[in-house]
């Protein structure tokens, strides 16, 4: 997930912009290595580790961006979860799922990966100017659509069918 990258990002926007606080929900192997990055930037104040939660979206409701640093993914429905709570996203373009989900920046803030400074900037702009927030979260509620349930359903059906009749 490429958390390090994450809270470089985030120390350099908590420099620029001031108190906002990073929230991180889940667990994994490499949390102990997180926790010691976010001791040796000094975030320990304002990066919150909360772990695992059944409803991650009572955090992206209230959250004024869905921030992703991965540098691979397979289909992140975390960006998908955001975006049907309105929040807009800013994401990686790493291999797979971002860029399919977002466009090429159309419906989310695509980065080109090891761009820290961009990575920044979009952070900063979201947060300062309200018309450019907007924006971003009108257009993620829009493709959230995309991935409704009355959407994607018959296309699952249709495939299942279609896979069906081979066997």
């Amino acid at each position: 997930k490429n958390h390090a990258f994450l809270l470089e990002c985030f120390a350099e926007y908590c420099q620029r912009n001031g108190n906002r606080n990073l929230i991180l929900v889940g667990t994994g192997l490499l949390e102990g290595k997180i926790k010691e990055k976010i001791e040796s930037l000094g975030l320990q104040d304002r990066v919150k580790i909360l772990g695992w939660s059944p409803n991650p979206q009572e955090y992206m409701n209230n959250a004024i961006a869905m921030l992703l640093s991965s540098k691979w993914e397979g289909m992140p429905n975390v960006l998908i979860e955001a975006m049907m709570c309105a929040c807009p996203v800013i994401s990686i373009d790493c291999p797979t799922g971002p860029r399919e989900i977002l466009g090429l920046s159309k419906h989310g803030i695509l980065i080109p990966k090891d761009k820290k400074s961009e990575f920044v900037d979009a952070m900063v702009k979201i947060e300062r100017d309200k018309s450019f927030w907007n924006k971003w979260s009108l257009r993620a509620l829009s493709r959230a659509k995309a991935f409704s349930i009355d959407r994607i359903g018959p296309q699952f059906i249709r495939i299942l069918e279609e896979n069906r009749k081979r066997v």
